[in-house]
């Protein structure tokens, strides 16, 4: 029997992840609790073999919500996260772990470019989500020892039916019905049902360190907005002129032209060796 928590029970992929473990495997016993109330200082951690930290602030707000403040993100993020690990390791519990971001490493999308990142490119976050994340992965690190490990996984986009975050912005562009920009690129990405395979995995192999999946092939941005444009029940309609004029003008370019259509990418061996 393999005993894990959910901490952040409310959020997709916890609703997802839970439904996939105990549906598609065997002898899993699978809780799921908020820890954005002071209730989970009274449970005990030890009778679990896996904390999954879940629970986060994010720059993706639903709509009039406000954004939110530098302190909201340290809060949740690193302190929030290094206050459930150290639970976790003084209880017996004898894996963490923390859901990271591909942000760390500071890369800012611009439209039509690809950057690849490898295994030793150095983290250098621009954004408060970014920086409190990577702070929250160096707070738990510091906890390892014989006997209580961590896995980190940094996240590229995850996309999926219903999944919030990155993708909505595809959906809502998808199903605006303006003529999009005819623009290569590619960008990392996973599937939320490749994600929950891929913990399960980790579950079983007791794999830690810091990980980066993503699915087997890179995507372009346009075959996400295809995939989310079937989503809405919406046509996607692009044009080669107004990627032309992009190109020739990028000055031009709106931020969230840029953040769609910017290409950024896991290596395809960043975590092997």
């Amino acid at each position: 029997m393999k005993r894990i928590l959910l901490i952040g029970q409310n959020s997709y992929l916890s609703k997802q992840l839970k439904t996939h473990l105990l549906t598609k495997s065997k002898g899993y016993m699978v809780n799921a609790i908020s820890a954005l109330s002071e209730q989970w200082q009274a449970l005990p951690f030890g009778l679990y073999d896996w904390i999954i930290d879940l629970e986060a602030v994010t720059p993706w707000q639903e709509e009039d919500a406000p954004s939110p403040s530098p302190e909201a993100y340290f809060q949740v993020n690193r302190d929030l996260a290094r206050d459930l690990a150290r639970k976790a390791k003084e209880e017996g519990c004898t894996h963490f772990l923390y859901i990271s971001t591909i942000e760390v490493y500071g890369f800012e999308p611009r439209a039509g470019k690809t950057i690849q990142i490898e295994k030793n490119t150095p983290c250098r976050p621009i954004t408060d989500y970014g920086k409190s994340k990577l702070a929250g992965e160096d707070a738990i690190k510091e906890l390892e020892e014989d006997g209580f490990q961590a896995a980190i996984l940094r996240l590229p986009m995850v996309y999926g039916p219903g999944c919030p975050g990155e993708y909505e912005a595809f959906r809502k562009l998808a199903a605006s019905g303006c003529k999009l920009p005819s623009m290569a690129g590619q960008k990392s990405a996973i599937h939320i049902s490749t994600l929950c395979a891929f913990v399960q995995y980790l579950i079983e192999q007791t794999l830690s360190g810091t990980l980066h999946p993503q699915n087997k092939d890179y995507l372009s941005p346009l075959a996400l907005l295809q995939l989310a444009a079937k989503e809405e029940d919406a046509q996607i309609r692009t044009s080669w002129l107004t990627g032309l004029k992009y190109r020739l003008f990028p000055g031009s370019v709106p931020k969230e032209i840029h953040q769609i259509f910017g290409g950024l990418v896991y290596g395809k061996e960043i975590d092997l060796g």
